[in-house]
């Protein structure tokens, strides 16, 4: 097996990353007003997402302060999570288009579908790592509450730190659609903001939903055990 090949996924995302945070321009000018789906923005977005669930699931040792073996432990990957993160960030181009012609941003611009396309998945390529993050410290933090004192005024400090550094850095992360698209952000600002609205909607109603699925096939597999 090709080391190079299999390793190229991952640099090529660095790459991208790296370019991104440094304000290197030529990391998004390739994918300018593209008339296709670039394959590489689609694999940068699920490398993020990749990422996402390593931090999101990867298995950590927690604060031995609850001696219940039901309680603190780590979060799980199944493939319902799996399926949710993907299934959004396929979903996002699909609600920013349609928003685009409800508030008629398509009558003055004729930037290219694909363009949003690609604008998205190059979005969360970035956006769902840091989402990871967040995730993490959100359960780091519910550990180290439970110590109490200092700790847990430490913990709930760098826990808001974190939520206020990522919510910062996912908003300068939409950046990548003024420039993908070649945009003005006064075109863009209220599309994206009512996207960002279908999307939250979306993923409240598949979330009861699964949850309600997962209710069902929990009672079906008790039913067979008994």
């Amino acid at each position: 097996m090709d080391f190079e090949k299999l390793v190229s996924p991952i640099t090529n995302y660095l790459t991208y990353s790296i370019g991104f945070w440094t304000g290197d321009g030529d990391s998004l000018s390739n994918y300018s007003k593209l008339e296709f789906v670039e394959p590489n923005a689609l694999l940068l977005c699920l490398v993020g997402v990749g990422l996402m669930l390593v931090l999101r699931y990867n298995s950590m040792g927690s604060i031995p302060s609850d001696n219940d073996p039901l309680v603190g432990q780590d979060p799980n990957a199944d493939t319902n999570s799996v399926f949710f993160f993907l299934a959004t960030s396929l979903a996002t181009p699909l609600l920013l288009e349609a928003s685009f012609w409800i508030v008629g941003t398509r009558a003055d611009h004729d930037f290219p579908v694909a363009a949003t396309f690609n604008a998205s998945f190059l979005s969360f390529a970035l956006i769902a790592p840091i989402s990871g993050v967040q995730t993490r410290m959100n359960f780091i933090n519910s550990q180290m509450v439970k110590v109490g004192g200092r700790v847990a005024k430490l913990s709930m400090f760098l826990n808001l730190t974190v939520a206020l550094g990522s919510l910062i850095l996912s908003a300068l992360v939409f950046d990548i659609y003024r420039t993908v698209l070649n945009v003005p952000w006064s075109i863009l600002w209220l599309p994206i903001a009512l996207a960002i609205l279908l999307v939250s909607i979306l993923a409240v109603i598949a979330g009861v939903f699964l949850l309600h699925w997962n209710q069902y096939v929990e009672k079906i597999s008790k039913h067979n055990d008994e």
